[in-house]
């Protein structure tokens, strides 16, 4: 693949070729019509008709080159407009994700603040059933209790 400098350098060396080369067919065209028995006139006309011909070919070499850049080009643009495509879905995805995570974090302080109300509340409720339990035994102990009986005193 040339770079555009170099197409450009030959484009504008053809076009120095041709201007010289047109003014040189121009006067052999006109020699070799009015002259047509003189062979040198023909081979000059010749000459001249085929380097035209040739900085045609040339021109159009030139211009295959220019259009198989372009068509290089297009396909990496392309190449590059997926990426981008691909990128921007990711971009995107990421976006929502992150979105999530904020909203979760916002979400998780609520539920951290929910589950210590309901861990105070679940401990006061077993302290206060432990508490509860502690004195029906000991109200269980004492009316189901064998009375003591007075121990009788000797008098010495």
């Amino acid at each position: 693949m040339d770079s555009p400098d170099q197409i450009i350098n030959k484009l504008n060396t053809y076009t120095d070729k041709f201007y010289s080369v047109l003014d040189d067919f121009s006067n052999s065209y006109i020699n070799y019509k009015m002259y047509p028995e003189y062979n040198e006139h023909s081979n000059i006309y010749a000459n001249n008709k085929a380097i035209i011909e040739s900085l045609q070919a040339d021109v159009f070499i030139a211009t295959n080159d220019v259009q198989q850049n372009i068509d290089t080009l297009n396909g990496l643009i392309d190449d590059l407009n997926a990426k981008i495509n691909a990128e921007k879905t990711k971009n995107t995805d990421l976006k929502s994700k992150l979105s999530q995570i904020t909203s979760s974090g916002n979400g998780s302080d609520l539920l951290i603040g929910e589950s210590t109300d309901l861990y105070k509340m679940q401990r006061f409720s077993n302290i206060a059933l432990a508490i509860g339990i502690f004195l029906i035994l000991l109200i269980l102990f004492k009316v189901y209790s064998i009375p003591k009986q007075p121990q009788p005193q000797f008098a010495v």
